[in-house]
């Protein structure tokens, strides 16, 4: 995204929901090579909910979904 990455993003949205009151938080997570800790700080640093890093387990990418979907 031009003049905005993954961490701007996600700072600006959470504020939004903070300034907005929003009743529900939107899950955020990062997918990314860098598999770097200082990486990964940053992003959940950020507001992010997770990290996810390629290449992308199924598996992974499955549970992860599972754990913020509600059934209904």
């Amino acid at each position: 995204m031009p003049k905005c990455n993954g961490l701007e993003a996600t700072k600006k949205l959470r504020e939004l929901e903070v300034h907005q009151q929003y009743n529900i938080r939107l899950p955020i997570f990062a997918l990314t090579a860098d598999v770097q800790s200082s990486a990964r700080d940053a992003c959940l640093n950020a507001g992010m909910d997770g990290y996810l890093t390629k290449p992308l387990n199924q598996k992974v990418l499955v549970d992860t979904l599972r754990c913020y979907c509600k059934s209904s």
